[in-house]
């Protein structure tokens, strides 16, 4: 099942070091590209945080604008009509308060309540459309605001932005391994190994999820997750790849928690 346009920009996470190429990027991943520029286009984000961010602010002017327009379409329909577009009205209402517990969510990085509120919110616009049992006043707006892709094309692009942050650090290992005291150099290599193995993970995950074979997508995800806290745990004292390991870790958790997704 496709995932509705009104909370799909909530999972438009694919980052890139620049904000232009963030937004394109992701967008060129989705169906509705024209959409997701327009809804996404102006967002000042450099990265994952703040593009989500930018999204959840895009769902919730979208989800003003259906409550408006369901209002408006009140004032000369029959009375059954009345009734199923009130229901509507009550269903957004509580879509728009799982947004914002969805955006609070991701303020706290708790990415398993995004997901609650995102799917739950998901499912109230869902019941508006089938309250309508014949021609439904809502589908034009559902389809213009419901899906920019899927669930697991999502879940594709997140596991290549970790892919990519992957490489990025792995590069900085070798040249950080460059005039460093000869301890340094071999926790430098101990780190070089565990991201050898974590890439192999990520590779693993990706092959899964084409395959639809869940479980294995979370074990690779997590397993890569692990190989980058042991990277950072080499280091006894200060860690300069602190900075890339958690930006590493982060993206692993924003690929699983989309993965979940892509499995309803």
């Amino acid at each position: 099942m496709s995932l509705p346009i009104f909370f799909f920009f909530v999972l438009l996470a694919v980052p890139t070091h620049q904000a232009s190429e963030l937004i394109t990027q992701t967008c060129d991943k989705t169906s509705y590209k024209d959409l997701c520029n327009s809804a996404l286009g102006s967002a000042n984000a450099a990265d994952v945080h703040s593009l989500a961010k930018s999204a959840l602010e895009a769902t919730t002017l979208q989800g003003g604008a259906v409550t408006k327009k369901i209002a408006e379409l009140m004032m000369s329909k029959a009375a059954d009509v009345v009734q199923k577009l009130t229901d509507c009205s009550e269903r957004y209402n509580v879509a728009m308060d799982k947004i914002k517990f969805a955006t609070a969510a991701l303020e706290a990085k708790v990415f398993s309540d995004v997901n609650v509120g995102i799917t739950t919110a998901m499912t109230e616009t869902q019941s508006c459309e089938d309250g309508f049992k014949g021609a439904s006043p809502m589908t034009a707006d559902k389809q213009r605001s419901a899906n920019a892709a899927d669930v697991h094309s999502l879940a594709k692009s997140a596991l290549g932005a970790t892919t990519l942050q992957g490489g990025e650090v792995t590069k900085k290992m070798a040249e950080l391994m460059m005039g460093k005291a000869a301890d340094v150099v071999q926790t430098l290599t101990d780190c070089s190994q565990n991201y050898n193995v974590a890439m192999d993970k990520i590779k693993f995950a990706t092959a899964a999820l084409e395959a639809k074979v869940f479980n294995d997508v979370k074990v690779g995800i997590t397993t890569a997750m692990t190989e980058a806290q042991s990277c950072e745990d080499g280091f006894k004292g200060a860690s300069p790849m602190t900075a890339d390991n958690t930006k590493f870790s982060q993206l692993c958790s924003i690929s699983l928690s989309i993965a979940e997704l892509a499995k309803n």
